[in-house]
C-alpha cells in the first residue's frame, strides 16, 4: 500500500475501475526461493482493491478479460512488481 497510494495520487487516479479488465503483472524476484504465482496473484488482487484501484476484485481479469503473469527471473538490487491494467 505504501507503493501504490503515492503512485496514485502521482497520477491523479480517483476513480476505481469498476467493470471487468484486463491485467498484465511482471514479476521480479529478489531471491532464487520458488514462488506461489497463484498466492502472489491473490494478495495482489486484494492490495489493489484495498487500495481503491478496483472496486471489486473479481473485476481483475473478471468476465472476458485476461490475467498475464510473467515471472521476470532474478533482479537483486531492484525486487519488484509492475502492473498494468487497461
Amino acid at each position: 500500500m505504501a507503493e501504490i497510494r503515492p503512485q496514485l495520487q502521482k497520477q491523479s487516479f480517483s476513480n476505481s475501475f469498476a467493470l471487468p479488465v484486463d491485467v498484465e503483472i511482471n514479476y521480479w524476484t529478489g531471491d532464487r526461493r520458488r514462488r506461489d504465482a497463484p498466492g502472489i496473484i491473490d494478495a495482489l488482487w486484494h492490495l489493489l482493491e484495498r487500495c481503491g484501484v478496483v472496486s471489486d476484485d473479481a473485476h481483475l481479469g473478471g468476465f472476458e478479460r485476461s490475467i498475464v503473469y510473467k515471472n521476470c527471473g532474478l533482479d537483486k538490487a531492484n525486487p519488484r512488481v509492475e502492473i498494468t491494467i487497461a
